[in-house]
């Protein structure tokens, strides 16, 4: 209340502290602030701001209910923010789209590209976070690294790989997708260093699931379209 640091041990004279805590106006003002390192960092102060801004509102007093609720919704709204920013990052002229090649051979090569990648792979994502989240420490992360290879390796190939106009809007959308899920991994990988951008990683790898399941529907309906079959020597039969 006196507004002192516990911290150091200073000494007072008329009223003047030598271990008087800043504000949060001056910690703004401050020039020898560094700039937030984490994205949980930049959060946490944040939300440091606004909690000292409404202690002072209420003369070091106990917060009340509604200003408490306040300051945990500014933390959640700094995550979906960092959803939002977020952005499909590949075009239509991003892609090789060709008029001649057949939907199957584009199909079989795709399927053949995801098996290839992920046929190793038997833990979700989602799964992978749990066990680091459960453990005593982080060395759990290194089980993302497989996953980061896989989709860093299938990013690539939607991007060199050419594509039949009538998949062309599929293709992007898939692309789109697993590049925004490669940037997911990567944030939970990241939880012991940013927690915060893990939790990030964590809400765009929901979003993505959901657009991957969107996706998925829209492929069966041009496949059923074009009246395709895969056996299962067919790389398309993956799908």
């Amino acid at each position: 209340k006196a507004g002192r640091s516990p911290k150091l041990a200073g000494t007072c004279f008329e009223n003047n502290c030598t271990d008087k805590l800043q504000n949060p106006e001056e910690l703004s003002k401050n020039s020898n602030l560094e700039e937030p390192s984490t994205f949980t960092a930049k959060i946490a102060q944040e939300f440091g701001k606004n909690y000292f801004a409404g202690k002072g509102i209420v003369g070091g007093e106990a917060l009340s209910i509604q200003t408490q609720q306040n300051l945990a919704d500014s933390i959640i709204l700094g995550i979906e923010q960092g959803v939002a920013a977020y952005q499909d990052i590949f075009k239509k002229e991003d892609i090789k789209i060709s008029e001649f090649l057949s939907p199957k051979i584009y199909l079989d090569k795709l399927g053949e590209a995801f098996n290839k990648n992920f046929k190793n792979i038997s833990t979700s994502e989602l799964n992978m976070i749990e066990l680091v989240i459960s453990g005593e420490n982080f060395q759990n992360t290194k089980l993302f690294d497989p996953l980061i290879n896989a989709y860093k390796n299938i990013v690539l190939f939607f991007q060199k790989e050419t594509v039949p106009e009538s998949y062309a809007e599929l293709h992007l959308f898939a692309l789109n997708i697993m590049q925004n899920t490669l940037f997911s991994i990567r944030s939970m990988k990241n939880i012991e260093e940013d927690p915060a951008k893990a939790i990030v990683g964590i809400r765009l790898y929901q979003k993505e699931t959901e657009r991957a399941q969107e996706f998925l529907k829209n492929l069966k309906t041009q496949v059923e379209k074009d009246k395709l079959n895969f056996t299962e020597n067919d790389g398309g039969y993956f799908f």
